[in-house]
C-alpha cells in the first residue's frame, strides 16, 4: 500500500476518488445525489483553488481509499459561489428531477452554523474500497492526515458521521477522536468529533 498527498491543482486520482465516494457513500451522502459531474467539478475546483487536499491510499497504482480534507470548511461552500457558472446548471438539472433536494442544499449551506464550533479544519470525506476495509488503511490515512495538518500548523480538526453508523463512530473513538456533540441534518442525527494532534 502506498499513501500520498494530492494537492495544488493536481487532477491525479480525482476521478477515481469521486467514483469511490459515490460507490462507498451514496447510501448516506446527500452530495452524491447531485451526480458524478457535480462531484467531479467540486473536487477539481477545491484543488484548483487550493482549498483542500486528498490523502490517497493506492495498491498497484489503483486508488483503494482516500480522505478529502480542508484547512477551512467555511471556504468549501464558497467554491460553488466563485464558480457558480459551472455549478448552477448542474444543480438546476438535479432540482428539476428531484425538487426536495432544495431543502438539503439549504441545510448544506448552513452546515457550519449547525455544527457551531470554532474548529475550521475538517476531515470532509473518508472512503475505503470494500476489498480493503478492516485492514488498517483508514488508520494509516488518518496518520498521514495528521502529518499534513501539522505541516500546515493545524493542531485540531473535526469530522462528522451519522450516529447510526456504529462502525464509523467506533473507528473515530479508537483513533483518539473526542465526541463533542450531536446535531440533526438531512433528517438524521450526526455526531461531531474532534482530534487534537501534536
Amino acid at each position: 500500500m502506498q499513501i500520498e498527498i494530492v494537492k495544488k491543482k493536481s487532477d491525479r486520482f480525482v476521478k477515481d476518488a469521486v467514483k469511490l465516494h459515490i460507490e462507498a457513500l451514496s447510501y448516506r451522502s446527500f452530495i452524491t445525489e447531485l451526480g458524478f459531474r457535480f462531484l467531479y467539478k467540486l473536487y477539481t475546483s477545491i484543488f484548483h483553488l487550493d482549498l483542500g487536499f486528498l490523502i490517497v491510499a493506492s495498491v498497484n497504482n489503483k486508488l483503494k481509499g482516500f480522505i478529502l480534507a480542508t484547512e477551512d470548511s467555511d471556504l468549501l461552500f464558497k467554491v460553488i459561489i466563485k464558480r457558480f457558472y459551472i455549478f448552477i446548471p448542474l444543480i438546476i438539472m438535479r432540482i428539476l428531477r428531484k425538487p426536495q433536494i432544495i431543502i438539503k442544499l439549504i441545510q448544506t449551506i448552513l452546515y457550519n452554523k449547525k455544527v457551531d464550533i470554532n474548529i475550521k479544519s475538517e476531515l470532509v470525506v473518508i472512503a475505503v474500497d470494500n476489498t480493503e476495509r478492516s485492514k488498517g488503511m483508514g488508520r494509516e490515512m488518518l496518520n498521514e492526515l495528521s502529518i499534513e495538518f501539522l505541516k500546515r500548523n493545524i493542531t485540531e480538526y473535526k469530522v462528522t458521521v451519522h450516529e447510526e453508523m456504529h462502525k464509523s463512530n467506533n473507528f473515530y473513538l479508537k483513533n483518539s477522536f473526542l465526541f463533542l456533540k450531536s446535531f440533526s441534518m438531512y433528517g438524521v442525527i450526526w455526531n461531531l468529533y474532534s482530534k487534537k494532534i501534536k
